[in-house]
């Protein structure tokens, strides 16, 4: 009987010390896992390496990468040149049809519009005028066309058709024929000699001529005295003959 009260005694001692040891196992094990969160910061800070810390650096770079390119101008498609693809359809065009022959009235046309020009124009005396239209008919260029071989005829029928003078002069080896036209040189004994052939040179009548018009330069002075001057024949619209 004298020793139940030391066991009464003694469980509440063995109830305090299990106590204990279960605070201090409870204590061990949230400093075991302070510690280890600790250590788990400082590792990520002292390797920037880690998993965490090299998705945030690949990030920022892509972001980095990103912002470069959307400072850049956007790369454009490089516009058609429209002014070349016309001029090319132009060029094109101009091979598949070329330009039509022109006919032979307006070649004769073009190449008498010089003399006809020179006729009409402005001239400081008829010396300058004379000089004026030969020089058209010639820089026409010579020419042996079969329409030429009529000059010599037609001439002599001019010169028949004018008054008789013994002193009138036609020089047939001075007869020339080019492009625009064929040329003879006249001469007469002075200057009333040449008025009256001019007015009735004017008023010959050619019924189906083979030219594109007769023509009478005016007359220039010679040094002693004498009057030459030139008939012209025009070349005719159709030089089929």
């Amino acid at each position: 009987m004298k020793r139940a009260p030391l066991l009464i005694f003694a469980a509440p001692i063995a109830l305090a010390s299990l106590a204990a040891l279960a605070a201090l196992a409870v204590f061990g094990v949230g400093r075991g896992s302070t510690h280890a969160s600790a250590h788990t910061t400082l590792a990520d800070s002292a390797h920037p390496s880690s998993p965490s810390a090299a998705g945030e650096e690949g990030e920022a770079a892509v972001h980095e990468a990103e912002g470069a390119r959307g400072s850049e101008p956007p790369a454009q498609a490089e516009a058609p040149n429209v002014a070349d693809d016309e001029s090319a359809g132009e060029l094109r065009a101009l091979e598949r049809e070329p330009e039509p022959a022109k006919s032979k009235l307006e070649v004769a046309r073009e190449l008498r519009l010089p003399v006809i020009q020179a006729i009409r124009g402005d001239f400081a005396s008829p010396e300058a005028r004379h000089d004026a239209m030969l020089d058209a008919l010639r820089r026409s260029g010579e020419s042996r066309e079969p329409w030429t071989s009529v000059a010599r005829d037609v001439y002599g029928k001019w010169n028949e058709a004018l008054p008789a003078d013994p002193a009138r002069r036609v020089d047939w080896r001075s007869v020339q024929c080019y492009r625009a036209g064929c040329e003879v040189r006249m001469s007469f004994a002075d200057r009333k000699s040449y008025e009256s052939a001019a007015a009735a040179f004017r008023s010959i009548r050619e019924d189906a001529a083979p030219h594109g018009g007769r023509v009478q330069t005016p007359p220039v002075v010679e040094a002693d005295g004498t009057v030459s001057a030139a008939w012209i024949l025009l070349r005719p619209d159709s030089t089929e003959s």
